[in-house]
């Protein structure tokens, strides 16, 4: 069998080829794209990027709990680890809601596997943009190392499995609830640090097309210009109305 995206029909279907050929060639179909896999860039660790990115008179380290206020980030990704101190808040288990205030809504679109980071990539990522610095306060620590926007709130979306890898329709389905639940929780952002070769122009290509439509619906789409030599973001880099982040190597 073969796993195709339908563009013109909006479905997902697992096709023989010689079906796949046979759709393509039908006059109510725009176009037929392979449901491709892809995974995370970069590695899981922090970094002192806030110390860079939101200084703080007085001392760089301090993390500015009004970075962000009430902005939502879709975090498409691994999940959240379930006990991340740092996005815990205040440290209590007994919050009502949920178990992390920073963390507000999350779903997984992987098969078989709940909310929890498995991997490690998301709770990284989620760190970088929201970490209020619990795991690296004390006397045991010379820095605390927090997000670039402690006041934000993140919807997780997992499609991360637990060996970093996912595919286009996860993130497609991720992409298309983020946008659904934009005004409930303020989804301003769309964080993709995930990738893939490209594979056909972004005009047909279904993940590309789907970020647009978060372009169009206001929400800005965040993906990862390559962190490496052989990981890159694939067909989105080439893509006018986003942004893109890459790291530097010293």
């Amino acid at each position: 069998g073969l796993t195709a995206n339908v563009v013109a029909l909006g479905e997902q279907c697992t096709l023989a080829v010689s079906d796949v050929l046979a759709l393509a060639a039908s006059a109510e179909v725009e176009h037929i794209s392979l449901n491709n896999p892809l995974w995370a860039t970069g590695a899981g660790s922090y970094d002192y990027t806030p110390q860079t990115l939101q200084p703080v008179a007085g001392n760089v380290a301090v993390a500015n709990p009004g970075a962000g206020n009430n902005i939502g980030v879709a975090l498409i990704d691994s999940g959240v680890a379930l006990l991340s101190w740092d996005l815990i808040g205040n440290g209590s288990m007994f919050l009502p809601g949920s178990i992390f205030p920073q963390v507000v809504y999350s779903e997984s679109f992987v098969p078989g596997e709940g909310v929890d980071d498995l991997y490690g990539h998301g709770t990284h990522i989620a760190g970088t943009i929201v970490g209020n610095g619990a795991n690296s306060k004390g006397p045991a620590y010379l820095r605390s190392i927090h997000g670039i926007a402690s006041g934000a709130k993140v919807i997780s979306l997992k499609v991360l499995d637990r060996n970093g890898g996912s595919s286009d329709a996860a993130v497609i389905r991720a992409i298309e609830r983020a946008i659904e639940l934009k005004y409930l929780y303020n989804i301003k952002v769309i964080n993709l640090s995930l990738g893939r070769p490209i594979y056909e122009s972004y005009k047909t290509d279904p993940l590309c097309r789907a970020v647009e439509r978060a372009w169009l619906n206001g929400i800005t789409v965040v993906v990862a210009a390559g962190t490496t030599d052989v990981i890159t973001a694939g067909e989105t880099t080439a893509m006018e109305r986003l942004l893109r982040r890459g790291t530097i190597h010293w």
